[in-house]
């Protein structure tokens, strides 16, 4: 049997990039924070249901809820995920780390090599 190496754009390792972007946030980060970093790239689903549930499944690659944040807007409190990841993420290549960076940084930042 020959075992293919996955694709880091497959929806199948979603995980992986949202565990990078939590990692570059510095461990933890809001659900809407990652909805706002995918929100700008083609072909991601920035869809919060989503989201938590990839990072629910995923608890075991390292994946933690570590609490809610309450916002009031128009009379309506809001709740806001925050998770964190402490587990470790699989070899990137280099091309795909390097896209990821750039589409992380802010605008006008020069990315991270």
């Amino acid at each position: 049997m020959i075992m293919h190496k996955r694709e880091m754009g497959r929806s199948s390792n979603d995980w992986v990039l949202y565990a990078y972007i939590i990692q570059a946030a510095g461990g933890e980060t809001s659900l809407e924070e990652i909805k706002a970093k995918l929100a700008g790239w083609k072909r991601r689903n920035a869809n919060s249901r989503r989201i938590s549930q990839i990072m629910a499944r995923n608890k075991s690659k390292g994946f933690a809820k570590v609490g809610e944040t309450r916002t009031r807007v128009g009379g309506y409190d809001i709740f806001t995920s925050i998770w964190s990841f402490n587990g470790e993420l699989p070899n990137l290549n280099r091309r795909t780390k390097q896209s990821w960076d750039e589409k992380l940084s802010p605008k006008g930042d020069k990315p991270k090599i």
